[in-house]
């Protein structure tokens, strides 16, 4: 019996699935990992960067910081913690209220689990609506004001300039009006 011989001119199912799977590896092996890479190393947190890093992640969230500042978490609305972050401060901030008067603002303990308590000496929040705290920070002779107009703390040399941007800051709104 004779059988003629086929033309293969299309590709099996099988072939097409080994395609895609060297494909798809080719992609993880390369694209995927450079990405996170990157991410990875522009993903540094520190405090002139504190709230834009925050801001990325779309939700309500928190950072607290315990040990004088050596440990930190990121918290979600619901108190779960969501990243650790390790020296965000090299010496124990102070934290005061946004106003000229510096009244420095006392936290609540943090208890991680029953037993574990820790003095909290650094809180900043930014709620689902991107509104943050408005707080003045002083940290290592350096002060940043937090306030929710600017992505970017303010950084003065000293604690003494802070009466100086109020009372600028009041010019401003008087000039405006």
């Amino acid at each position: 019996m004779f059988r003629p011989k086929l033309n293969k001119k299309s590709f099996t199912l099988i072939e097409i699935i080994l395609v895609v799977a060297i494909i798809s590896l080719a992609y993880y092996f390369t694209i995927d990992n450079f990405k996170f890479k990157t991410i990875n190393k522009s993903s540094f947190i520190n405090i002139s960067n504190l709230k834009s890093y925050m801001l990325k992640f779309n939700q309500e969230l928190s950072i607290v910081c315990v040990d004088d500042g050596k440990r930190c978490f990121i918290k979600d609305s619901n108190n779960n913690i969501i990243q650790k972050v390790d020296n965000l401060f090299k010496s124990k901030p102070i934290v005061y209220e946004y106003n000229k008067d510096l009244k420095e603002i006392n936290f609540e303990d943090l208890e991680l689990e029953q037993l574990d308590r820790y003095e909290v000496c650094f809180k900043y929040k930014i709620n689902k609506y991107k509104k943050s705290d408005d707080i003045i920070v002083e940290v290592n002779n350096k002060v940043y004001i937090f306030n929710s107009i600017y992505k970017t703390p303010i950084k003065l040399d000293s604690i003494s300039y802070v009466y100086d941007y109020f009372e600028d800051l009041k010019q401003e709104l008087k000039d405006a009006i």
